[in-house]
């Protein structure tokens, strides 16, 4: 151990943990951590690819050049799939980058071992591109898509130069399984789009399999055009399919686990009614639920107006009021006849209204719900003014108050989801109030509290278009009317 002159030890500093985070943290380190886990991960795929294509290790002395062109084409891809992750991601999210990693190796290593164990017809592409378009979105599954199969092709082109000095039957047929995978994976991708539930997910992609299959017949005649060889490949094909959609229907709700990925499977789930915040929402504040499930069906279809997430939307209306689970007869949707703002100041009434937002986050992060659903309920309100109690302020101080204190903390909308649940929390409650069913009376108000917000300011952050606001307003106008139809009254009648 090493000694100060007077004979003393040298204490080693020990580094803290916000010391080590900070430097993982750099971006130089990063990004060498990142290109080792690629060169790594390159150069195990190639050996494997080498050594699954002749089932000898030979073939890394006798064809190391080979083995080092497949290497190097896994690294370019993968690089590239990297470097176009990173430029369309909004986030630097490492944790996203983890499972495309795991996901390409899977992917790889399950079409390599399928397609010379089984059949070259048996290749489950389409574990890839589904994961990722689920997980993260369908520009990188489609991204995964690419990289997947021109990474195979050339580096099965290679191996069969490398052993045979041309192109073998081995190789037109796994290129006739990735082309089909291709049509396949599209398909189901397509299907990924539309409003789906996992059963649905899962039967839809059998019946895709079962037909986007039938093309591998044409495509095996290049081969063979032998009855039998054609059955048989079209079989492979359909089993290669559903050891994918297997695979991939496992691995969903693992990753979903383990990196804490908020699917849209799983933000359908958190809506349900037997939730239990929900059930305390329904059971306590009565009023304050109608109204959220009122403002949730507002923000899906407002979502799906502009282009976002409908299920986070959803969610986040449906949640983004819970705070007053903590004070619930301080609200007037829950109140029956007394006020309990009568035996209050107006400031003390103020502090207790705006308090929700802030409460609703704190029970939204310790029910570990998404990070988004409780930023909204942070931000709905953004910097507004409690009007009511502000004014009444005003008349009980001939004007002298201070005007911040009547002013929810914020922060303003920073996202366009946190700014449809703000419009569609306003016009809800105007509607409610006045029982609009005018529609000219309607537009005015949805236009009037859009340009509102607008005139404040609270929009700045969230980078919401007026192209956006524009189509916001036209789907709150259409839904309202449904949820607030007339119904006949049937004891008149008789």
């Amino acid at each position: 151990m090493a000694k100060t002159r007077a004979g003393y030890p040298i204490k080693k500093r020990k580094i803290s943990q916000a010391e080590l985070s900070k430097i993982l943290h750099k971006d130089w380190l990063q990004h060498i951590i990142i290109i080792t886990c690629i060169i790594i991960m390159s150069c195990f795929l190639a050996v494997l690819a080498s050594t699954i294509y002749t089932w000898s290790s030979n073939v890394l002395y006798d064809k190391w050049i080979d083995v080092l062109i497949i290497a190097a084409v896994f690294f370019i891809a993968i690089t590239m799939f990297y470097e176009y992750y990173t430029y369309m991601a909004k986030d630097n999210s490492y944790k996203k980058l983890s499972i495309i990693g795991i996901t390409m190796f899977i992917t790889i290593v399950a079409c390599q071992l399928l397609s010379h164990l089984i059949s070259p017809y048996c290749s489950p592409l389409a574990i890839l591109p589904i994961i990722l378009s689920i997980m993260i979105g369908g520009r990188t599954g489609f991204m995964g898509l690419v990289v997947t199969i021109s990474t195979l092709l050339v580096s099965y082109s290679v191996m069969d130069y490398g052993m045979y000095g041309g192109l073998s039957n081995t190789f037109y047929e796994i290129t006739s399984s990735l082309i089909v995978s291709m049509i396949r994976v599209l398909l189901i991708m397509f299907l990924i789009r539309r409003n789906y539930s996992r059963f649905k997910l899962l039967w839809g992609s059998a019946a895709i399999n079962l037909v986007a299959s039938l093309p591998i017949i044409l495509l095996a005649m290049i081969v063979s055009k032998d009855t039998t060889y054609l059955l048989l490949s079209y079989t492979y094909s359909i089993l290669g399919g559903f050891i994918a959609i297997i695979i991939f229907t496992a691995l969903i709700p693992l990753y979903e686990q383990i990196f804490n990925v908020w699917t849209n499977f799983k933000l359908a789930e958190i809506c349900s009614l037997s939730r239990p915040l929900l059930q305390r929402l329904s059971n306590e504040a009565p009023g304050t639920f109608n109204h959220c499930i009122i403002v949730s069906n507002l923000a899906e279809a407002c979502a799906i107006a502009i282009g976002e997430n409908p299920y986070l939307a959803k969610a986040c209306g449906i949640y983004h009021d819970i705070g007053k689970l903590s004070a619930p007869e301080f609200y007037t949707e829950n109140q029956k006849g007394y006020n309990p703002h009568d035996d209050l100041i107006p400031i003390h009434s103020a502090k207790m209204i705006m308090s929700h937002t802030k409460i609703g986050y704190d029970m939204l992060k310790k029910a570990r719900l998404p990070e988004d659903i409780a930023k909204v309920a942070l931000e709905h309100h953004g910097t507004t003014t409690v009007r009511y109690f502000h004014n009444k302020a005003r008349q009980l101080t001939e004007g002298k108050v201070n005007d911040k204190l009547y002013m929810y903390e914020g922060p303003k909308p920073t996202s366009k989801i946190a700014s449809i649940v703000m419009i569609s929390d306003v016009v809800e409650a105007i509607t409610r109030s006045r029982n609009t069913a005018n529609m000219d009376e309607l537009k005015s108000i949805v236009e009037n509290v859009i340009k509102d917000k607008i005139a404040d300011h609270q929009f700045d952050n969230s980078g919401i278009t007026f192209a956006d606001l524009a189509k916001i307003s036209e789907a709150i106008t259409k839904v309202v009317p449904a949820v607030y139809h007339k119904r006949i009254d049937y004891n008149k009648g008789k």
